[in-house]
């Protein structure tokens, strides 16, 4: 896995705030949540809309070094289909890589698929929103190893941008380690 799937991982989640009230019995909020929950995260998604640019780094596994990264990315809400589908490219010293992202609300999480031309494949990303952050889960296959990869990335809102880390785990030796820190701002 190569960092431009990282970097398109980080793509996946910024966040927005949720707007809290104080309610009278607490046998209201699990009611609440399942009624307002696909409209916030359809406006999660439609947050993520435009363009976007991010630098930080990243590496493809717990064991490889660490690449200085600048992405671009521009992200399109589907209504239809109450998803979010992103295209983009991501700068290492002597590479670059496009990869690609969607990312949609389905039955209380959120789920998806990311590719990249860098991995030669794809893999599933799963997770749930809480506070202000996105945490998806993902399992891929190294490329250049053949281990398996498992790991956790968490998209945090920060003042007009998003941040990203991501951290990841090879399941055959157990080692981990944090794969990329990247922050994205909307492209001016």
């Amino acid at each position: 896995m190569r960092s431009a799937i990282i970097a398109g991982l980080a793509t996946i989640a910024m966040d927005t705030a949720l707007t809290t009230s104080i309610f009278k019995s607490l046998a209201v909020l699990p009611f609440l949540a399942l009624v307002h929950g696909p409209a916030v995260a359809n406006d999660f998604l439609r947050s993520l809309s435009g363009s976007w640019n991010g630098a930080g780094w990243a590496r493809r596994d717990p064991g490889a070094p660490s690449e200085r990264l600048r992405c671009r990315v521009i992200n399109r809400y589907l209504a239809g289909t109450s998803s979010v589908e992103m295209m983009g490219r991501c700068a290492a010293p002597g590479k670059n890589r496009r990869f690609r992202v969607t990312l949609k609300y389905e039955a209380g999480v959120y789920v998806g698929r990311i590719g990249s031309d860098a991995s030669g494949g794809s893999a599933e990303v799963r997770g749930r929103k809480s506070n202000d952050a996105l945490y998806l889960k993902y399992v891929a296959k190294v490329r250049e190893t053949g281990e398996t990869l498992s790991g956790r990335l968490v998209l945090r809102k920060t003042g007009s941008g998003f941040s990203i880390v991501t951290t990841g785990t090879i399941v055959e030796t157990g080692k981990s380690a944090t794969l990329g820190s990247i922050r994205f701002v909307r492209k001016r």
